[in-house]
């Protein structure tokens, strides 16, 4: 009965492939919605294209729907009416590389299912975040060449972060699909010392806005948004965090998703690092080869990261250490996803272009706050004042 239950719930879940799940981890074989692909990979995330029949003993299998799959959200929080709409998919496999980047995303992140709402809300996160670094630029008033510059700085980050190609990017007006109550109550949340004197400021908008949502009119065929799908998750939640509530129970269990994305994406980021073509002098070369070491310094310390729930072999680790373990670990993933962001606007950086230099140092001050979190997950007291030494 028990392995007939599983059955029945992969089945269903099988069914959702291209609807509501983006990709799921088979158990079993199982008969896939049409366009589906099945994945096997090995111990080590190596990936290759096969149906689940073929896949060995200490190897796992996916299966996912390309898509096509649309969203909109709002890429600034001072302008919620102000949107993008996007349709992308997971496109075919580019024979260029040793690994697809999608690959690598469903092997990192994805956990036991991918929801589609957690893939656009990972999306938009992504793409608020780029917008508030700098390395996407999309100015009011945009001409029609920073639109053109905007687009490609898009393709490639989704591409460089995700794996996916953008088919279609618009920009919409959201005003109809927005609660700004609930939006100045987000923010509230957010300024504590701000609650007494919004909240008779709210009640007066909340009634505003429900007597003209009793006039406004939309047309029968034009999509409505809700605001979770307007604004997405918020860009500290993990992707499998979404998909998969399991993971977002606890320090214990964000520390290894982090610290397990940090283990097999390290090494993709340097290897893109590496890939670039710079301008031809010492220092570049030099300042590359810093950052790729300190990288690899950053991908040693999380290969032999001390257990969470220990501050030494004869002391447990208090619960208030842990989380703060655990917070530097998402900390240290969200320093990696600027640098995801990072290498795609390096890679349109033209050969010859001066903005390597600065290029460079962005990834030094990533790599720099990537190393400054890892020593606080190696903490062993609470501020991370008291690190253990090995004798001199």
């Amino acid at each position: 009965m028990f392995g007939i239950g599983n059955s029945a719930v992969q089945a269903a879940q099988v069914a959702q492939l291209g609807t509501a799940l983006v990709a799921l981890r088979l158990g079993r074989a199982a008969r896939l919605p049409s366009g589906c692909v099945e994945l096997v990979f090995s111990a080590a995330g190596q990936a290759r294209r096969a149906p689940y029949s073929r896949k060995g003993r200490d190897e796992s299998a996916y299966a996912y729907h390309p898509g096509p799959y649309e969203t909109a959200f709002a890429p600034f929080a001072a302008a919620p009416e102000i949107g993008l709409r996007l349709r992308y998919l997971a496109d075919a496999s580019d024979p260029r590389v040793a690994q697809q980047r999608f690959d690598l995303f469903l092997f990192s992140e994805a956990g036991d299912a991918l929801a589609i709402d957690a893939l656009h809300g990972a999306v938009a996160a992504a793409v608020r975040d780029a917008l508030a670094q700098g390395t996407l630029d999309l100015p009011a008033c945009t001409t029609l060449d920073e639109w053109h510059a905007f687009r490609a700085g898009l393709n490639e980050l989704l591409y460089t972060r995700f794996g996916l190609t953008v088919d279609d990017c618009v920009p919409v007006d959201l005003a109809d699909a927005v609660d700004y109550a609930q939006v100045l109550r987000a923010r509230q949340a957010d300024m504590p010392g701000a609650q007494v004197r919004a909240g008779a400021g709210e009640a007066v908008l909340a009634s505003e806005s429900q007597a003209s949502g009793a006039d406004a009119h939309v047309a029968a065929d034009e999509p409505v948004f809700t605001f979770d799908e307007v604004h997405g998750a918020a860009p500290d939640v993990p992707v499998a965090a979404a998909a998969a509530p399991s993971l977002g129970c606890g320090p214990a269990a964000a520390d290894a998703h982090a610290l397990r994305r940090l283990f097999l994406e390290l090494p993709a980021w340097s290897a893109g690092v590496r890939a670039l073509d710079l301008p031809a002098g010492q220092l570049l070369f030099a300042a590359r080869r810093d950052v790729l070491q300190r990288c690899a310094l950053a991908a040693l310390d999380v290969n032999t990261m001390p257990s969470l729930a220990w501050a030494a072999p004869d002391r447990p680790a208090p619960p208030a250490l842990q989380a703060q373990r655990a917070a530097h670990s998402e900390a240290a993933v969200h320093a990696l996803d600027q640098a995801w962001a990072l290498l795609a606007r390096w890679r349109l950086a033209a050969p010859g272009s001066a903005d390597h230099a600065q290029l460079l140092d962005d990834a030094d001050r990533l790599t720099a706050n990537l190393a400054y979190h890892l020593a606080g997950r190696r903490a062993v007291s609470e501020g991370g004042g008291d690190q253990r030494r090995e004798p001199a």
